[in-house]
């Protein structure tokens, strides 16, 4: 990571900068940054997007407290702690900043693409009747528009459960399924992630 000024921090592939810590609207919440990285797709690695994991500070550092001395080297080889990441009980974001101009349709089709096998498995491990259609929902917010580079999108998962979508820091919808939430989540930070050293990356900056 390159320390871009006091309150950003730059991903070096792609000269996008991202807050150090952002506020959760509507709540006394302050989520900082532990960790960036970037998005590619094709053989030729175009660069789609950069993203950052963010934590609310006094819940994981509660939820995470075994891995409290562990150095960034060993906790990024630790699927225990990234399951205590993804599951802990306290709000996190992941947030995803446009490298490049994407037609909306084609990152919704991205997204459902990764998520539809995680959500078919959280219905049936956390009894979420509602998540395929919650997953439906999501893949229609992203419409039909082309998005220019700098687009912004926030995920946040709140502890009811709630998935809020916001563009550009504007609310767009607030989906409530729990098992969008982990599949969302999953997609980076799980066993099978979208791509690993991405998943390394995001929780660099942890300790």
């Amino acid at each position: 990571l390159v320390a871009r000024e006091a309150a950003t921090v730059e991903e070096p592939s792609t000269a996008i900068a991202f807050p150090e810590r952002v506020a959760v609207p509507d709540t006394k919440l302050e989520l900082r940054l532990t960790g960036l990285a970037v998005h590619t797709r094709s053989l030729f690695n175009v660069r789609w997007y950069a993203l950052g994991l963010y934590v609310e500070t006094e819940g994981a550092c509660t939820a995470l407290a075994k891995w409290r001395s562990a150095s960034s080297v060993k906790i990024q080889t630790d699927e225990a702690f990234f399951q205590a990441v993804k599951e802990g009980k306290f709000v996190k974001e992941l947030r995803i900043v446009l490298a490049r101009e994407v037609p909306a349709a084609e990152l919704g089709e991205s997204f459902h693409e990764n998520l539809a096998p995680r959500v078919r498995r959280a219905q049936r491990a956390m009894d979420d009747d509602g998540a395929p259609q919650a997953l439906e929902r999501f893949r229609a917010l992203f419409g039909d528009e082309v998005l220019p580079a700098g687009t912004t999108f926030s995920f946040t998962w709140h502890l009811d459960g709630k998935l809020v979508v916001r563009r550009q820091g504007e609310p767009v919808a607030k989906v409530a399924s729990p098992g969008l939430c982990w599949a969302l989540f999953d997609v980076y930070l799980g066993r099978t992630p979208l791509s690993k050293s991405a998943k390394r990356r995001l929780v660099r900056q942890m300790p």
